[in-house]
């Protein structure tokens, strides 16, 4: 079996670590709270350079923790 890795969303975590709702990355962020939502449930496959970087700012994080690897067997 060959092993694959992906990138995924690290949001989920990042907000369990630090007790935040989606109403309050929302707030930080200026982005809507269903955009959050598919975020942090890996739902959110497609996104620009922009939403990232407002990710990135109101949160005050660096892309690695905003993404991660996952290994998966095939």
């Amino acid at each position: 079996m060959k092993n694959q890795q992906t990138l995924e969303w690290n949001l989920d975590t990042f907000m369990e670590k630090h007790k935040l709702t989606v109403a309050e990355v929302s707030k930080r962020t200026n982005i809507h709270p269903n955009v959050i939502s598919r975020i942090k449930n890996n739902r959110q496959h497609r996104i620009d350079l922009y939403t990232i970087e407002r990710l990135l700012l109101g949160l005050n994080i660096s892309p690695n923790e905003l993404f991660r690897y996952v290994y998966k067997e095939d």
